[in-house]
């Protein structure tokens, strides 16, 4: 076989090897500009609302109904107990009346 590295000449750089590297780093410093894919943001309650500090938790249930005023669909996690409870029956409730024309899409959480 052939030892590289010893070799101090120099090889010509390819047309090939040029194109390449543009179409690998063009995209990539472009992407943030490009609308390839629409942005999609979620708010989770359980994540989102303070599950243990009282002063937190009350003021993210404060803060609940602009997020769901603003949102265009709400997405529910879906399992037999959801309707069972009492947070879950009043956010489906609170989203219908703050946005009447918003999406309510359940996904089950088992197949």
């Amino acid at each position: 076989g052939v030892d590289f590295r010893e070799y101090q000449g120099t090889a010509p750089l390819s047309l090939w090897a040029v194109v390449g590297e543009c179409t690998c780093v063009i995209p990539f410093l472009l992407a943030p500009w490009m609308p390839l894919a629409k942005q999609r943001f979620a708010f989770v309650d359980v994540a989102s609302i303070h599950q243990v500090d009282e002063d937190m938790k009350e003021r993210g249930i404060y803060g609940l109904g602009g997020f769901l005023k603003a949102s265009k669909e709400l997405r529910i996690l879906w399992s037999p107990p959801y309707l069972t409870r009492l947070w879950c029956v009043f956010e489906l409730a609170a989203y219908r009346m703050a946005n009447p024309a918003g999406k309510i899409v359940l996904q089950p959480l088992f197949v």
